[in-house]
């Protein structure tokens, strides 16, 4: 259109601001959004898709993911069986262990080779029996937790009961002392009694009484 001079410039959409520019500086300004553009990959032409798998593809992935699904599956199982034998067998070695223990245990018990140790302990008493709950009374009376087999733990004792216990030992210790000292002394009675019964027992007759040999005499005699 004649009489209408072209005219440049440049919009900011972040800032709104239109701002007017000459051929030049137009032309300077494409050339630099241009060059951001290629620089950026924005024009690059987009890369073929990949072509679509046919359905032999799909299923040959679909059959290889599932065996390997089994397989891993089954070395899961191998695993576990295996697992659970190794505990039933460290379960048939213990038991059997267990069963020998107290077999050898019974057997020393029945024989008498085996005193309780919880009465020689704390009874201070020799008993040939076994020292658990409903068998050694002492053990049953004095401790209120058990292990599985019967045994006692001695951490967990009846304190009124220890106490009653030591308090007899105690009194049956002065009591034999007492006897001790008893006997003691009635065999120092003996002895004095049985000595002087002897020195004033009679000669016995018939036997004459040697005399002595040397005279005594003293000083004022002479």
């Amino acid at each position: 259109m004649a009489g209408i001079a072209d005219s440049y410039g440049s919009y900011d959409v972040a800032t709104g601001v239109y701002k007017k520019q000459t051929r030049e500086e137009f032309a300077a300004s494409l050339t630099a959004d241009i060059q951001r553009a290629l620089d950026s990959g924005c024009l690059d032409e987009e890369k073929p898709a990949a072509p679509p798998k046919s359905l032999r593809e799909i299923q040959a992935e679909e059959q290889a993911a599932a065996a390997a699904k089994r397989e891993a599956e089954q070395k899961m199982l191998a695993a576990a069986k295996a697992e659970l034998e190794r505990q039933e067998r460290v379960a048939r070695e213990k038991a059997a262990a267990e069963a020998a223990w107290n077999s050898d245990r019974a057997a020393r018990n029945a024989a008498g080779h085996t005193p309780c140790w919880v009465c020689w302990q704390y009874g201070e008493e020799t008993h040939h029996h076994a020292p658990k709950r409903d068998i050694c009374p002492l053990a049953t009376t004095l401790f209120y937790n058990w292990d599985r087999n019967g045994y006692p733990h001695t951490a967990y004792v009846r304190r009124e009961e220890m106490a009653a216990l030591r308090a007899r030992l105690h009194q049956k210790a002065q009591a034999a002392a007492a006897e001790r000292a008893a006997a003691e002394r009635a065999s120092e009675l003996g002895a004095l009694v049985e000595a002087a019964a002897t020195a004033a027992a009679p000669a016995p007759k018939g036997k004459k009484v040697k005399k002595p040999t040397v005279e005594k005499f003293s000083l004022d005699e002479i």
